[in-house]
């Protein structure tokens, strides 16, 4: 448990400050940008209590409601990373060969420890 949230706050944290720096930049609102990082902050825990309920509630329908919710958090974070973060530094300019190979890096160590794990 302790790895977990470990690893979730270190992940947490450098989306937060990239976020924060994104708001702060665009002009936002102070008040918004409590706001914002407050809704932020309330996602995580949410989450866990959303994930954790439906694992003990042991229900019939518990393996497809849990189906459903890894699927969604995956086509999120593939949505994100193809549609939004990959198409912005890949045409930004600027050492494009260096960041096809860190991306064929990145995708390969996943991938070994998905194999190992």
């Amino acid at each position: 448990v302790l790895e977990i949230c470990i690893a979730i706050l270190v992940h947490k944290s450098i989306i937060v400050f990239s976020l924060s720096v994104k708001l702060v930049q665009s002009a936002v609102r102070p008040l918004w940008v409590a706001a914002y990082i407050g809704v932020f902050a309330i996602m995580s825990p949410l989450g866990i209590a959303i994930g954790i309920s439906v694992m003990e509630a042991q229900l019939e329908a518990g393996a497809l409601i849990q189906a459903i919710l890894e699927g969604l958090a995956a086509g999120t974070f593939v949505y994100i990373t193809f549609l939004e973060i990959l198409p912005h530094e890949l045409n930004s300019p600027g050492k494009q060969l260096l960041k096809v190979l860190f991306i064929l890096l990145g995708f390969s160590i996943m991938a070994a420890l998905t194999f190992l794990g």
